[in-house]
């Protein structure tokens, strides 16, 4: 055996350890934005989710609100301001990503509800 298939060969093997015992890293959320983050109460705003997928493969959204109604659509939310506000409101938006191995990451968003005056 040449000294260059002996090179190739030990190449080939480095990779394949990394694949076997190397776990790639689970999703990251790079941000979370809303189209409108100040609201009249009943307004809608949809919130969207970028996220850094290494490993690929699905991913799982969990939308979860303190308050109001949220409405999942996977990458992408759609939040609706409580009716009955009475005065000026901060509202903590939480999504978590998961992937198929479980790997997970959660970031939050706070958004602003005007009273009427």
């Amino acid at each position: 055996m040449g000294q260059k298939q002996v090179g190739m060969i030990l190449v080939l093997l480095s990779v394949l350890l990394f694949v076997l015992f190397c776990e790639l890293p689970g999703p990251e959320i790079e941000r979370v934005t809303a189209d409108d983050p100040s609201l009249a109460p009943g307004e809608s705003t949809i919130l969207h989710c970028d996220v850094y997928n290494p490993a690929g493969g699905e991913l799982t959204y969990v939308w979860q609100a303190d308050t109001g109604k949220i409405e999942n659509l996977g990458d992408r939310a759609r939040w609706t301001a409580p009716e009955s506000v009475t005065s000026n409101l901060i509202v903590t938006i939480t999504v978590t990503v998961s992937d198929e191995q479980g790997m997970m990451d959660e970031e939050s968003i706070a958004l602003e509800v005007k009273a009427n005056p």
